[in-house]
């Protein structure tokens, strides 16, 4: 199993990189929107999100 080896890479490059979370987090987000949209599945979100600082 490869899994220490790749909770360990992420972790140092959110050490590295404090803001990469929440680029990952966008782009997760903007995957699910794209298939919702494919699946025709609307207003799926009852508010938007904060913007991250």
């Amino acid at each position: 199993m490869r899994h220490p080896g790749y909770i360990n890479s992420w972790l140092q490059i959110l050490k590295n990189d404090t803001k990469t979370i929440f680029t990952a987090a966008a782009k997760a987000q903007n995957a699910v929107d794209f298939v919702l949209d494919k699946a025709g599945v609307n207003d799926c979100h009852e508010a938007p999100l904060p913007a991250a600082a």
